[in-house]
């Protein structure tokens, strides 16, 4: 049976070098060959994240990391601003309620700039605030995300954003823009396995951290901060899947550079909403919040999303995703991160151009073809 074709929101597809570094011989977390890794691997997310604060690496999921930034920082009863606006930045606010935080915020589909000023002027007793920068339910990118953390600094928040679906596709600057802390992890635009996730914290976040108290053992950044003078991790990491991330790292920053690869994930979305949009499906999201990571559409009005979905699976051994949440049922989800092949891209395009035109839709050969040229241009 052939290999499947990944285009999910995560995991991705990996290519053979950074497959072949998870064969590698165990070594010991507590050796120099580890420390020699560990360092080095943090050294590429600084880039990554555009900072000079401390990062550390988790053995945990995405959300995980999530979890470990609420733990260190929320305190019962706080005031919590968390505004809706996908999937994520929901499950964002049910962890903060977890633990007993005051959450307020909005809740749309399609917010604008102005919804997040207001929140943050309507609460000036808020202490923190909550954003997701790319939720992948419906794939929407918070392009105002600089504008609304500089409004939330200048009231004193201590602003969190997750930023794992959007960590390497598009443009992050946290020391610039102020961000206190971001959250980032391995099986999206980073073309790395599953398994490990990142977390940045500046001085004003640590000075709330040591302030307040941890609920958790495993997940108390106080620990991972006394064993980065190592550089170490307090806890037994995912060492094959660093050895994979420290290759993915190395290609995106030395062989590729940073912005190129961000420019592919551009130019690539770019090409798959042209290609799809001959095809007669429309964008979920408005222009100014469309996520170039996460390619989210409305198929063409007859076809539902689950013909599409069980069509490129059955037929291809292609995988994308439907909807979650409100949308389940109503869209399709394609991910445009990391690591894609010419050929996959063309599977892709071609195999959904083929169920369409097996429903007896009339398409733009012409058109989608084109879009497919233009693509594969930013694949590797």
């Amino acid at each position: 049976m052939e290999d499947p074709i990944l285009f999910t929101p995560g995991p991705v597809e990996l290519p053979y070098e950074v497959l072949v570094q998870m064969a590698k011989p165990m070594i010991s977390h507590r050796s120099i060959e580890f420390r020699r890794l560990l360092k080095n691997s943090i050294e590429y997310l600084k880039k990554l994240f555009g900072t000079e604060n401390q990062i550390f690496i988790l053995t945990a999921s995405g959300t995980g990391a999530v979890e470990t930034a609420l733990v260190n920082l929320v305190d019962k009863d706080m005031k919590i601003l968390v505004p809706v606006y996908g999937e994520f930045s929901r499950r964002f606010k049910e962890a903060a309620m977890l633990l007993g935080a005051k959450t307020i915020g909005f809740v749309k589909d399609f917010p604008v700039l102005e919804d997040f000023i207001e929140l943050i002027e309507e609460h000036e007793d808020a202490e923190m605030l909550l954003l997701v920068y790319n939720d992948t339910c419906p794939g929407l990118t918070l392009k105002w995300l600089p504008e609304i953390v500089k409004k939330a600094k200048s009231q004193g928040l201590i602003t969190i954003v997750d930023a794992i679906s959007i960590l390497g596709g598009d443009v992050l600057y946290t020391d610039k823009w102020g961000v206190d802390v971001v959250i980032g992890a391995s099986q999206k635009c980073l073309m790395s396995p599953p398994g490990l996730s990142f977390i940045s914290i500046s001085d004003e976040a640590w000075s709330r951290i040591e302030q307040g108290s941890v609920k958790s053992y495993y997940l108390d950044l106080r620990k991972y901060r006394k064993f980065m003078e190592r550089p170490e991790t307090p806890f037994t990491p995912a060492v094959s899947v660093l050895f994979a991330l420290n290759k993915a790292l190395e290609i995106i920053i030395d062989d590729i550079g940073l912005d190129s690869w961000i420019e592919m994930h551009k130019e690539r979305a770019s090409a798959m909403y042209s290609g799809l949009e001959y095809m007669g499906f429309k964008r979920v999201v408005p222009q100014d919040l469309q996520s170039n990571t996460v390619i989210s559409i409305y198929p063409p009005e007859g076809i539902t999303p689950e013909g599409i979905i069980e069509g490129l699976r059955n037929k291809f051994r292609i995988f994308v995703s439907g909807g979650m949440g409100k949308w389940k049922g109503r869209i399709i989800r394609i991910g445009n991160m990391g690591y894609i092949k010419p050929a996959n891209l063309v599977a892709l395009i071609l195999g959904i151009c083929s169920l369409v035109i097996r429903e007896g839709r009339e398409v733009d050969i012409k058109s989608v073809l084109e879009s497919v040229v233009r693509g594969v241009e930013f694949c590797l």
